[in-house]
């Protein structure tokens, strides 16, 4: 079987890549991201159509749409062309992880997937072996016998798929011994008295229930009769409290404030009038005083006047007075000077007579100078004494209207003195007449003033309580006050009724008094029924708590004993969840018979699963002897001189020289031998060895499932150096001389170089990509 030739006309960003004529050895060459895996992927879709799937081939999925193109394969001397006739899969038989993990290699990945289970199915492929079938035997067998492992070795499971089967076992073992200690513990306790005793409390209790029922009931009656009662009371307190409503304290007190007031007004003018008649007496006699006082002071003002007219000579006699008596006393003092000046004065005349002497002369003039001014002196006062005395007689005859007379100056002054003494007192007590009369006048102005705001402050409490009558429709403060005292009266009983009520019902939350009497109306409607109800019976505080107390003693003495059964119902409620949960099934478990039926059936229980575990466990033991027998012949197609060790002695140079599988383990680890004799996992290898292996083992087991094929290599050795890609190139060579075809990807120019012999000899069908071209 071989590729003839291809075409991908468009596969997502890839165009056209004509037809491709392929040959034995075909190198597609070009550099990245010109199309090389585009193009792979593209026709490993065409030949494997929808089960190219990306849980195959890892991001095969990347474009979304399917490849348009063809690939013509010839088989058997007959050529097929796909998908117009199919796919790979149905044409040759081989699954897609077979195609991925030995003939399809993509993105330089010549590992194997899922490798423990793939050599298994190979080898079952090959040598005709039911190994799968019996691995799916013992898992079914594992999922019978619900076991931890599918091999003699499991256990009973208790894995949530397995629904926890052996917690089941072991709890319903635990529950089997429960129950029997149970059914012990009833046998002993004789749960059959506690359900009599029971019984009969529970009657008992019914009976005590019924009086405290009658009791109740006795109760809303007479809170019903109560609260009607009450109602009425209220309503009709509140229809007759609504006609009184503008009655207040308020106005009681503003009302008896008034009249108080007006009262007090009255008397405070009545003293108010008295002190202004006895003021209004005095203010007239002092204004009487004050006439006369004026009237004398007038006459005292008209003789000031001529005392002030007077007052000039008066000055003018004092000024000439006491110039008189400097005068005199100067003349007093020159007296002896002028006695010694007359008599030297008439010496020196004697002696100017005798001897007319110039000194004498001088003397003569200066004596008699001195005489004439003491002369002229005394001329001096005696004019000015005349003056006075003229003065003193025009004074004196001035003052006489006056009543002012004396014969000397000293007396006048005297008497004009004590004159202006008597003015200014006079003048004085006319003041103070007059101050006190303006201060009286004030007074009286003030009391009038006062007078005049009591009257006010009277009318304006006349005009309130004037209103207020008009308002109250009373005529008096007493009858405002029988009235604000009804009042009153109707107040105290709405408080008393609404506290009647209150007790009775509460205020149910509201706050509005409307509201609030609409709740006490609906209360005591709700209570309208047991109007009737226990008539004969009377409400007893005393014998309701009696009764109380009996139930409640009864119903603790019945607790005590509804406790051992609640306990024994528990235990049997507690068994029959359990057991359910055990069983998986729906199970009744409320009596000593249902309670044994259920330990039977967890008794069956367990004998069953154990019986169906050692079953299983048997089976399991007869096929893993087939099993150890299968898995030997896995190893004809590995270790010494098999193909898969010569391919990899011969790639690595003989530095490896057998290629094992480890069957002993689950994993079906491969080993490698090297040729000093070591033993290495295939995982502990390089890079470049590890690829060089897993090409060994896709080209044995891929000689071994088509004896001619093709294969599809995308830079298979990519982590090889120039000596092993040639010495791999050389093993290409081996097996296309076989008839097997290659479709070599790379964008390595050493695989080109390492071709370039072959290709000029056109034994290497080179194909360039550049023709790919991308959108």
């Amino acid at each position: 079987m071989r590729v003839k030739e291809f075409r991908i006309y468009r596969y997502g960003p890839l165009t056209d890549s004509k037809r491709v004529v392929l040959g034995d050895f075909n190198l597609f060459f070009g550099r990245n991201e010109e199309g090389k895996t585009l193009t792979i992927d593209g026709l490993v879709r065409v030949l494997l159509s929808k089960k190219a799937t990306k849980n195959v081939f890892k991001g095969i999925d990347r474009v979304d749409n399917n490849p348009e193109g063809y690939a013509i394969i010839e088989n058997e001397g007959k050529d097929v062309k796909f998908p117009e006739e199919g796919d790979l899969i149905s044409l040759i038989g081989l699954s897609p992880q077979e195609w991925r993990n030995i003939f399809i290699i993509r993105n330089s990945d010549l590992s194997i997937a899922e490798e423990e289970t793939f050599y298994t199915g190979v080898t079952d492929r090959l040598t005709g072996l039911k190994s799968k079938k019996i691995i799916a035997v013992k898992n079914r067998l594992r999922e019978i016998g619900k076991l931890t492992r599918p091999d003699s070795s499991g256990r009973l499971s208790d894995r949530e798929t397995d629904e926890k089967l052996q917690s089941r076992v072991e709890h319903a073992k635990t529950l089997i011994k429960t129950i029997e200690d149970l059914k012990k513990a009833v046998e002993s306790e004789g749960l059959d008295k506690v359900e009599r005793t029971i019984e009969d409390m529970s009657e008992e209790l019914q009976r005590v229930d019924v009086e405290l029922s009658n009791l109740e009931d006795a109760q809303r009656r007479e809170k019903y009769e109560k609260g009607i009662e009450a109602l009425k009371r209220l309503k009709d307190a509140l229809k007759e409290l609504k006609k009184l409503e503008l009655y207040n304290e308020d106005d009681e007190r503003k009302f008896r404030d008034l009249e108080r007031d007006i009262q007090n007004a009255n008397e405070e003018i009545k003293k108010h009038l008295s002190d202004l008649k006895t003021k209004d007496e005095e203010l007239k006699n002092r204004k009487r005083s004050r006439e006369e006082s004026e009237k004398h002071l007038r006459v005292l003002n008209e003789r000031r006047k001529i005392l002030e007219e007077e007052q000039i000579d008066m000055k003018r006699y004092e000024e000439l007075s006491e110039r008189l008596v400097q005068i005199k006393a100067k003349i007093s003092g020159e007296k002896p000077l002028a006695i010694i000046s007359v008599f030297l004065f008439a010496l020196s005349l004697i002696g100017t007579i005798i001897r007319p002497l110039l000194i004498f002369r001088i003397f003569l003039v200066l004596f008699f100078a001195n005489m004439i001014y003491f002369s002229a002196q005394l001329i001096r006062a005696s004019r000015i004494n005349t003056s006075l005395s003229k003065l003193f007689e025009k004074i004196r005859i001035s003052l006489a209207p006056v009543d002012i007379s004396s014969d000397s100056m000293e007396g006048i002054l005297s008497l004009v003195q004590r004159f202006k003494e008597k003015f200014e007192e006079n003048e004085i007590q006319a003041r103070n007449l007059e101050g006190n009369t303006s201060l009286l006048e004030r007074e009286i102005e003030g009391i009038k003033g006062r007078i005049r705001g009591l009257e006010g402050k009277r009318r304006d409490c006349e005009v309130s309580i004037e209103e207020i009558k008009r308002r109250s429709n009373v005529e008096s403060l007493k009858e405002y006050r029988e009235r604000l005292e009804e009042k009153l009266e109707l107040e105290n009983t709405v408080r008393e009724y609404t506290a009647v009520l209150g007790s009775l019902f509460g205020k149910g939350g509201y706050s509005d008094k409307n509201e609030i009497i609409a709740y006490w109306e609906r209360s005591v409607s709700d209570l309208e029924a047991y109007r009737d109800k226990a008539v004969e019976v009377k409400y007893s505080d005393v014998r309701k708590g009696e009764l109380h107390q009996k139930k409640e003693m009864i119903e603790d003495e019945k607790e005590e004993f509804e406790k051992k059964r609640r306990e024994w119902e528990d235990n049997l409620k507690q068994i029959e969840r359990e057991a359910q949960n055990v069983l998986k099934k729906e199970l009744c478990c409320g009596t000593l018979r249902e309670l044994s039926f259920v330990q039977k059936m967890l008794q069956e229980f367990v004998v069953d699963i154990e019986k169906n575990v050692e079953n299983v466990l048997s089976v399991m033991r007869l096929f893993e002897e087939i099993e150890e027998e299968e898995e030997r012949k896995i190893s004809r197609f590995f270790g010494k001189g098999s193909s898969v060790s010569k391919y990899f002695s011969r790639i690595t140079d003989g530095l490896y020289t057998t290629v094992d599988i480890d069957t002993s383990t689950q994993e079906k680890k491969v080993l490698v031998h090297t040729k000093n004799k070591n033993v290495l996992d295939a995982l502990k290898l390089s890079g470049g060895a590890y690829d060089q292996l897993y090409l060994s083992i896709r080209l044995a087991l891929g000689g071994e499932l088509l004896k001619k094929g093709f294969f599809i290599m995308d830079d298979p050795f990519i982590k090889s150096d120039i000596e092993r890609l040639q010495r791999q190139i050389e093993l290409l060579w081996k097996i296309v001389d076989e008839g097997w075809q290659i479709l070599y990807f790379t964008a390595k120019e050493e695989v080109k170089e390492a071709l370039k012999k072959e290709i000029l000899e056109e034994r290497v069908n080179l194909i360039e990509t550049n023709w790919i071209t991308l959108w």
